[in-house]
């Protein structure tokens, strides 16, 4: 697997952040550009591919639901249909 980020990356520059781990901070980012901006353009911000920006969503509504939230709080975060959680 780490062969493929390598050639990801090596292929294409603009995402270099293809494979790192998220921090608090991204998360909470990410949260609050989900509810204005395109899946398309956060990709491009945090230099990662769409597919992870929607794996990130789901992880963290996943988190969220663990904590004991309900799921019309968590859709609310994460700006995620509530068929989606």
């Amino acid at each position: 697997m780490y062969n493929n980020i390598q050639k990801i990356k090596e292929e294409h520059p603009e995402l270099v952040n293809v494979g790192k781990s998220w921090s608090k901070d991204d998360d909470n980012k990410l949260l609050n550009m989900i509810k204005n901006d395109s899946i398309e353009n956060i990709a491009k911000i945090f230099l990662r591919t769409e597919g992870s920006i929607h794996c990130r969503i789901k992880s963290i509504a996943l988190g969220l639901i663990n904590t004991g939230k309900n799921v019309e709080e968590v859709s609310d975060i994460t700006n995620l249909p509530v068929c989606d959680i």
